[in-house]
């Protein structure tokens, strides 16, 4: 984890080359973990068209069943050994309980809720996919409150799942 220590090279001694290496660095990392490597959705007309028409040809196919998981669980999983947590989680998604910390915006206006995690300094988050559903009912939780939410499990980061295209069941 060099570069989260990259305003060490502030002090005298460091040359000006390895201060914007550093510092790089870390904009670099903060980028990639703000953004999260999500792809642009937004569909084509010509798409929407061919789906619309997919749905109204074919009979209603029952939504999909998803392994409910607490986060306590998922957390302690990962904590106490992370490589068999990514084997039993990593790329699934699964219906997560967990009890809201705070209910945030990332830099890009991202809803992301905020679960505690193993300690004070190692929170969880679940970034919700960007609907108008969604988006609605984040407004009316509170801290403290009791939530469900079918996530996807993306990686692990400092020892903690990393939730993302969230969204209410």
């Amino acid at each position: 984890m060099p570069y989260i220590f990259s305003w060490v090279t502030l002090k005298s001694g460091y040359s000006t080359r390895t201060r914007v290496i550093s510092f790089g660095w870390l904009a670099l990392i903060l980028i990639v973990l703000i953004n999260g490597g999500n792809e642009s959705s937004v569909p084509s007309s010509k798409s929407n068209n061919q789906s619309l028409e997919t749905v109204v040809a074919s009979p209603p196919e029952a939504s999909p069943v998803y392994e409910e998981v607490e986060l306590k669980t998922l957390n302690r999983d990962y904590n106490q050994n992370e490589a068999r947590a990514d084997r039993d989680y990593k790329g699934k998604t699964f219906l997560v309980n967990a009890t809201a910390a705070s209910i945030d915006q990332d830099l890009f206006d991202n809803t992301v809720i905020q679960f505690q995690g193993i300690n004070q300094f190692l929170d969880i988050s679940a970034k919700l996919e960007q609907n108008k559903r969604n988006i609605a009912k984040a407004i009316e939780l509170n801290k403290r409150q009791s939530i469900r939410l079918i996530c996807y499990v993306k990686v692990a980061f400092m020892g903690g799942p990393r939730l993302t295209d969230c969204r209410f069941p």
